[in-house]
């Protein structure tokens, strides 16, 4: 409800009574309580409020990872120091007497132990969030033992069912081929049967709706959930969501583009994650008014019966592209693909894909190169339009 996430709100914003914090965390909390008046809140604002409120309704959850606590980019800040001495204070531990128990470590650097430890916890308490993040989504791999021969594969061997949730920073922003990207494409090739849950959210309500998904009392199983998350979407001022859509809302799996008038659409661009953001303004700029950005926020299982209808309805759509930042031989795109080609009622959208070419490391060392082939995507997700306006241009010159 609005008033409990207001309540949890300003726990979250309180300076407590005889405790300096430094100004810098003064500041960040003065901000949470400026995001809770106003009503809009971003990516860190709404996950602290999707522990609080599970918090409060008795549940307890747990939290570890390479520096966790304050967040990799700083974005979360859920343990503080007080300024005079080593004191730590988590305002999650002090929402009401009879709240769950909220845990947060940082841990040492090993992903194979600790998310080996965590998964094992998982078992152990069933109705926990449990959850594990990476430092950056590419660290992972340093895992893959557990990941393979565990989390997507026990259910299968052992009838085991566990909801650990993997949270992995995935997004290309010209920082190399070690801090792009999570290896969406391993996920997705043992991704069978929904024998987990692969999202990668663009909004915070979608974001704060999926961890509470996790332990929503019609759920009768578990299933691990690996979510990548954003790193330059912590600060996006666009990557906003209001308290009434954390309020009201639902996890959407499919979010369809809300100003497209589906009769004058003509190309339709089917994303995933940050690259959203990028088309959105791209679409804006040019006022491409015949193009409609759908966003597919669950990978797997992929909500196949939900793009099936919203395709549906552009009727005079004759373009259907897949758009991603990672290369074709790399995320979501051989899975899509799949899925479109097995589908009976996604068979007759031929879809192409746009995005980097086919590669043996996850992205470029050079930022000059990654901003050229970052540029090349979205200008040939909109090659027509562009085409046509630069086709304007020349006439109007000439004339």
């Amino acid at each position: 409800a609005k008033k409990t996430l207001k309540a949890i709100g300003a726990k979250l914003s309180l300076i407590p009574e005889g405790k300096k914090f430094f100004s810098k965390l003064e500041r960040i909390l003065k901000d949470r309580a400026r995001m809770m008046e106003e009503e809009q809140v971003d990516w860190g604002m709404a996950e602290l409020l999707a522990y609080g409120s599970i918090a409060m309704e008795g549940k307890p959850m747990r939290l570890t990872g390479q520096d966790v606590e304050r967040g990799t980019f700083s974005h979360r800040h859920a343990v503080v120091k007080v300024e005079d001495s080593e004191e730590e204070y988590m305002h999650l531990s002090h929402l009401a007497p009879e709240q769950g128990k909220v845990e947060i470590f940082n841990s040492l650097l090993s992903e194979y132990a600790v998310m080996g430890f965590e998964y094992g916890y998982a078992f152990y308490e069933p109705n926990a969030l449990q959850i594990w993040e990476a430092q950056f989504g590419d660290f992972v791999n340093g895992a893959q033992i557990i990941l393979d021969q565990y989390l997507c594969a026990a259910e299968e061997k052992w009838k085991a069912m566990n909801g650990l949730v993997l949270l992995l920073p995935h997004g290309y922003e010209g920082q190399g081929a070690e801090h792009s990207s999570a290896r969406m494409e391993r996920f997705l090739s043992t991704a069978a049967d929904a024998n987990m849950q692969l999202v990668n959210c663009t909004t915070p309500a979608n974001f704060f709706h999926v961890l509470r998904r996790q332990l929503a009392p019609e759920r009768n199983f578990r299933k691990p959930l690996v979510v990548f998350t954003p790193k330059s979407l912590l600060r996006h001022p666009k990557c906003v969501s209001t308290l009434d859509e954390l309020a009201k809302g639902r996890f959407q799996e499919v979010i369809d583009d809300a100003q497209a008038d589906a009769k004058a659409v003509t190309s339709v661009l089917l994303c995933q994650g940050k690259i959203y953001y990028e088309l959105l303004e791209k679409q804006q700029e040019l006022g491409a008014d015949d193009t409609a950005i759908v966003r597919v926020e669950q990978l797997h299982p992929l909500p196949e019966k939900q793009l099936a209808a919203l395709l549906k309805k552009y009727k005079n759509a004759t373009r259907y592209l897949w758009v991603q930042e990672e290369p074709a031989n790399m995320g979501a795109w051989m899975y899509v693909h799949s899925c479109f080609a097995e589908h009976e009622e996604l068979q007759q959208y031929r879809l192409q894909r746009i995005s980097r070419d086919a590669s043996g490391a996850p992205a470029t060392g050079s930022s000059v190169r990654w901003a050229a082939q970052q540029k090349a995507i979205v200008e040939q997700a909109f090659a027509d339009r562009i085409t046509v306006e630069q086709t304007a241009k020349k006439a109007k010159s000439r004339a």
